[in-house]
This record gives structure tokens, sequence and C-alpha cells, in this order.
């Protein structure tokens, strides 16, 4: 149960729904706050450790004095005893941040990685990171001015996926992202259509009930400018089935899904499209399959292959009976998977990585690694890839180097 109740601020004594601000120090401390990369839905960059970390619903929120650093840690496993880190590389990228704040934007120049990073805050303002592989892993961090009211979100944001786009705290766009941020990160404002659990089919979404300094210096209420802007205790359409039948099955990974028996979200759902129910729930928790993100299937559509995004393996498994065929170790954050028409080979793209593998179909034997960047380049960090008609030629959209790779699969060599 969430209570009210008085807490000891920066900006004073001040009753808030949450406790959202801290006792943030005016003074060039050098704290660090840490988050850490989980594979858990909502919370994938949960802030971690004494200082720093609030809870506003979402748990990938902080807020820090000036001279602060912030640390991601990648499953380093140092103090992480107990804790269900992340399985696989991510990276910890700027998104939006103050106008002409200091040491920003921030990337890793190497792509991503596992271990930790770190990055020192001068700037009053609102900070955002975002992973590039799995772009709704998000973290915020609001630096605080003691010495002004309402917690600091700046003049102005810069949107480094919009080429630097710089826009006003108060805009429209602003406070869509600020909405998104506590959209994505707590699942408790995810839409619910189970009537069980939900029988109204009211979408009710929780914001922190907090003063925050925005552009020209006005304080306002983060909770109430968000309902007024967007609404709230929105009702959600009646879900229905389609009145025709279909063909065959139609299968979804349904990523974010828990279930008994495994510690990692994923299952993948076959719909029986005659009917348009669902027919099987494949799991595999003897495996614990890690955020199933994309499939296929063989030319005889007798096998799945399944991608484990946030792991490091391909899962083929019986698309009748569901049953584990094989594991098969293939590398960072495989995302998509996909057959040669010509062939039957398999191609499983490392979203962590800077390479798409082939495997030989029926023994599912290691082929080749096909390199999406030329070498000595930055990894590409290829995502969901596509094959030509005759199975000659891939094309590779690339998440680290913002471009997309042409590949002759006959040689194979970058055209």
């Amino acid at each position: 149960m969430r209570k009210r109740f008085i807490v000891q601020s920066a900006i004073g004594a001040v009753v808030l729904a949450w406790s959202l601000v801290g006792t943030v120090p005016a003074s060039h401390a050098a704290n660090t706050v840490k988050f850490l990369s989980t594979d858990e839905p909502g919370p994938w960059y949960k802030c971690v450790g004494s200082y720093g970390c609030v809870d506003a619903g979402s748990k990938s929120l902080a807020i820090i004095a000036p001279f602060d650093t912030v640390q991601i840690d990648n499953g380093s496993g140092i103090n992480n005893v107990g804790i269900d880190t992340t399985n696989t590389v991510h990276t910890f990228t700027s998104l939006l941040y103050p106008e002409g704040a200091a040491n920003m934007p921030f990337d890793q120049p190497e792509g991503a990685f596992r271990g930790t990073r770190s990055v020192q805050l001068k700037t009053p303002g609102l900070y955002v990171f975002v992973c590039k592989l799995h772009p709704f892993m998000l973290a915020a961090t609001i630096v605080d001015d003691a010495a002004t009211t309402g917690l600091d979100l700046g003049e102005k944001i810069t949107l480094i996926s919009y080429g630097g786009l710089t826009i006003p705290t108060s805009s429209d766009l602003a406070t869509r992202l600020l909405r998104a941020f506590f959209l994505i990160t707590n699942p408790e404002n995810y839409q619910n259509y189970n009537i069980a659990t939900n029988p109204t089919r009211t979408w009710h979404i929780t914001y922190p009930a907090v003063p925050v300094r925005i552009t020209g210096g006005a304080v306002v209420d983060l909770q109430s400018v968000l309902n007024s802007r967007y609404g709230n205790d929105l009702t959600l359409p009646v879900l229905f089935n389609p009145s025709k039948p279909g063909v065959g099955e139609v299968w979804i990974d349904a990523e974010y899904e828990k279930t008994a028996g495994k510690t990692k979200p994923g299952t993948a759902i076959a719909v029986d499209a005659s009917s348009w129910k669902v027919s099987k729930r494949v799991a595999l928790p003897s495996i614990n399959m890690n955020n199933p993100h994309n499939m296929w299937t063989n030319r005889e559509q007798t096998r799945i292959y399944q991608t484990q995004w946030f792991g490091n393996e391909l899962t083929v498994f019986n698309r009748i009976t569901g049953n584990l065929i094989r594991n098969i170790h293939v590398g960072h954050a495989p995302a998509h998977v996909m057959t040669r028409v010509d062939t039957d080979q398999v191609h499983v793209s490392l979203n962590g990585d800077g390479a798409v593998i082939e495997l030989n179909p029926g023994s599912m034997g290691f082929s080749r690694r096909i390199y999406t960047q030329f070498e000595g380049d930055l990894p590409a960090q290829p995502h969901a890839h596509w094959m030509s008609f005759d199975g000659k030629i891939m094309v590779t959209p690339n998440s680290n180097t913002g471009d997309s790779t042409r590949i002759d699969l006959t040689e194979p060599t970058i055209k």
C-alpha cells in the first residue's frame, strides 16, 4: 500500500504522494547513483543502492545533485548478489539531456558492453538514457539545484535521436516524453484488457505528484499537468475476434509474459486462425527462455526457431508439441531469425554484436559468421535483417551505427 508521508527535501518540507524527493546535497560531494540492467519488464534499468533512487511507481528514476555521477552496471556481478541481472549486453546512451549540458551526449564508443560505465552530470535538469539495442530500456535522472524551487527539469532539453532537436520543457513534446517514461517503466501503468482483473476496462495511469521547475522558472505539479493534457482513467476498447475465420496458425511472442518455473519473462503463443483462439503457449521453463522476440519456421513448418533477445541463445522447438529440440548458443542479444528460401539455412542477427550467424538446417550446426561492418569499423549491431526472394542478398538495419548493410551471401561480401 502506498502511503502519504512528510519528507524533507532540497525544496523544503512538503507533502508528496510518494517518496520522490530525498535530501539532495548542495555540495559537490561526488556521490554516485547506480542503475543495474535487468531482464525484467519495466525496471530494465533499475536504480539500486541507498543514494539517489526514488520510487515513483517507476524504479528507473533517480534524483541527484550537480556534479554527481551516474553509473550503469550491465551485469558485472559487483555487489549484485541475489539480484537477477541481465543475461546480455546493452548500451547506455543519452536520449535527452538539458540544453548545453556538460559531458553530453554520452555514448560508449565500443558499442554494447558488459561491465560498468559512468558519466558525471554537472548541469541541473532532466537526463534520460536508453539502450540502443532495446529502446524501451529507459533510465531517468533529475539533477536538482537545491537553491531553486521544484525539481529542475531545465529550461530546454535536447533530443539526441532527433538530430539534436531542442525543445522547451513546457512543450507538448517534452511532457509527452515524460508521460511515455512513466508508462514504459511502470508495469502498473500498462493497459490491462483482462476482464477478470479490470472489469471496467479502465486505464488508470499513476504519475508522481511532485513540483517540477520548467521553462521560464515556472513550478508546476507534474501529475496535474500530465492528467490535464492527456487525460486519465480512460476506457479501453472492447476486444473482439475477427468475424471471418483465417487459415493455419498465427504465432506471437509475448515477450513480457511471466510464467511459473522460470525467472525470465516471455512465452511463444499460437493462435488457431480458424477459431481465433489460443491453441498453444510455449514457455520452455526448463531453459528459462528469456524475452523471446522474433521467430521463424523451417521449410516443412515442423520447427519454430525462437530468439532470446535478452540472452545469447536461439531456441528450437517442435511446432506441434512445443517440446524443446535444441537450445543453441549463438552470441550477444539475438534479435531476429530468418531462413534462406534456397538452402533453408538459418540466419540469426546478433543485435549486441556485429554479425549474423548462419546455421545449417537439420543438425543446426554452425556454418559461418557473416559480418555486418568492414574490418576495423564499430560493431553495427544488426537487428531485423531481411532476405531477398532468391536467398542471395541480406539487408540488416544497424542500431549502433544508424545505417544498413547490404550483404551478398554467395561470397559473402558487403556491397
